[in-house]
């Protein structure tokens, strides 16, 4: 293999830029006739099934496909690099990179809308991927934080699928999971609808990606282009624009309407409750990335959208329904991305222990239900319900041995307990109105629990110093589990979770007992 080097071959992309003329380099390289070759062309080339690539996938083998980033200062395209050879490749390197390209991209007035790489300002994360690339090609194998550099055998390889996400460690084994059990394809179950804007100009409510939250807050839906999709209860919304999670709509005595913008999942042989928790849960949103450029359904085509596998539920319908009630009980700051992350893997391991012989064994509660009862709260009404069932299920997750949903939770506990506490010291109720901190620039933004942490350690203080750092301890451990950070399982593990618990209990009780 004739090893690239990338630095030279991003700069050489520069005079091909984007579009038509990443498909000249591609035509270049088909009259080169080379043994060995490497190109850089933007992503979706690898979705799309351009002649140019198609040619060249006819006269050579893929060697690798690795993803480079957005590494034009200006454009904001992601691009990839694809290597071929006449050889018969028996394995093709795939990579994907999370981290920043740069460190910064600001640019000068003469550099504005130009196609340029500023290898100088590469962050240091992604040199050691692109050292790590090379290294690679040389059959050397390094491994770095904010990568995922994997070989896959030709035999193992859907020439239908190369996007790089596809063939992720984790990407693999949630197909492999999905083999094992039942499941439907999605337009055997709901219809998939495309909303089109009516043309005739008729206005009325429509609601957007901005406007999925619950409760639905039909005074503040704007008045827009209707489309042909009035939406029913029980439609599940996606949107195409952004990378939200998905929305049930929970019906109206108004007229609503889905934007354009929006994807429309219609169940009609499936309770909407269970398919709206399967599609929000970390399986379900593995397999949307792997299968497209983005988030869930972004880039999807319709026909993939149609042929996504759903896990059939294993459950009663009563479940399924106080599940989804859990999750969408209080305002939107409870209805957050650590609550569908708690339940997608929370049922991903409910999963593997249905049969009798891997049920859990007879382990004991890691947290006394009682302090439910007894801890003092302000908003009795909101959160003494809460904290009950999440106390509940969070000793269901530790004995299921589900601690990433176990951990997800203990951060929820933490934060409700502290919004409360904040709301009565300042005679405000944070469940209805957002707490607004300063971030470091000096901009008024929404606190998150790291800024509820240090608002009662100061108040408190020097009273609540170590239980503060107690509380931060429980926060950075359930960032262990964001899809984001790629932490292996194997970090979250029993002692983890013991360890985590623990603080949570002595937390709460500094809350005061009733």
């Amino acid at each position: 293999m004739i090893i690239p080097n990338i630095i030279d071959l991003m700069k050489k992309s520069c005079n091909y830029s984007l579009s038509y003329r990443s498909a000249s380099w591609l035509a270049e390289i088909a009259e080169e006739d080379l043994d060995t070759t490497w190109v850089i062309v933007p992503e979706d080339y690898v979705a799309i099934q351009r002649p140019e690539m198609s040619a060249l996938k006819e006269k050579y083998s893929i060697m690798a496909v690795c993803e480079l980033g957005d590494i034009y200062i200006e454009a904001g395209t992601k691009m990839v690099l694809i290597g071929f050879t006449k050889e018969n490749s028996r394995r093709v390197v795939f990579s994907v990179y999370h981290g920043s390209v740069y460190s910064s991209k600001r640019v000068s007035d003469s550099e504005k809308g130009s196609i340029t790489i500023l290898v100088e300002r590469f962050t240091d994360p992604y040199k050691m991927y692109i050292e790590a690339l090379t290294k690679k090609f040389s059959g050397v194998d390094i491994k770095v934080n904010d990568a995922e550099i994997n070989t896959v055998g030709v035999n193992d390889i859907d020439f239908e699928h190369l996007y790089p996400k596809y063939y992720t460690q984790k990407a693999i084994a949630i197909r492999n999971f999905i083999q094992k059990e039942q499941t439907v394809d999605l337009c055997e179950i709901a219809d998939v609808i495309r909303p089109t804007v009516n043309r005739d100009g008729v206005k009325g409510k429509c609601i957007t990606y901005r406007d999925m939250r619950y409760p639905l807050d039909e005074l503040s839906l704007n008045d827009r282009d209707i489309t042909d999709v009035k939406l029913q209860k029980g439609d599940i919304l996606f949107t195409e624009v952004s990378n939200c999670l998905p929305y049930l709509f929970q019906g109206s005595s108004s007229d609503i309407y889905a934007s354009h913008t929006l994807i429309v999942i219609r169940p009609h042989s499936i309770l909407p409750e269970y398919l709206f928790l399967y599609l929000s849960s970390d399986t379900a949103k593995t397999i949307f990335e792997s299968n497209s450029l983005g988030s869930y359904f972004c880039n999807l085509t319709s026909q993939r959208i149609k042929k996504f596998p759903i896990v059939l539920p294993k459950y009663d319908d009563q479940k399924y329904i106080k599940d989804f009630e859990a999750i969408t009980a209080f305002d939107r700051r409870i209805y957050n991305k650590d609550q569908i992350e708690r339940l997608g893997t929370y049922y991903e391991h409910i999963y593997r222990l249905i049969n009798d012989k891997e049920k859990p064994e007879n382990i004991e509660d890691i947290l006394n239900i009682e302090l439910a009862n007894t801890i003092k709260v302000h908003n009795e009404e909101q959160l003494r319900t809460f904290l009950t069932d999440d106390l509940k299920e969070l000793n269901i997750c530790f004995k299921n041995k589900a601690y990433k949903a176990a951990l997800i939770l203990a951060g929820s506990i933490l934060e409700a307990v502290l919004i409360d506490w904040l709301s009565e010291i300042n005679g405000v109720d944070y469940f209805e109105h957002d707490f607004m901190v300063k971030d470091r620039n000096g901009r008024n933004k929404r606190a998150d629990l790291i800024d509820y942490i240090n608002e009662i350690k100061e108040i408190e203080r020097p009273n609540w110093m170590e239980e503060a750092n107690k509380a931060h301890e429980i926060r950075k451990k359930r960032n262990l589990v964001h899809a984001k950070l790629c932490i292996s399982t194997d970090a979250i593990n029993e002692n983890v979770c013991r360890e985590v618990i623990g603080y949570l209990g002595d937390v709460l009780k500094t809350r005061g007992i009733k």
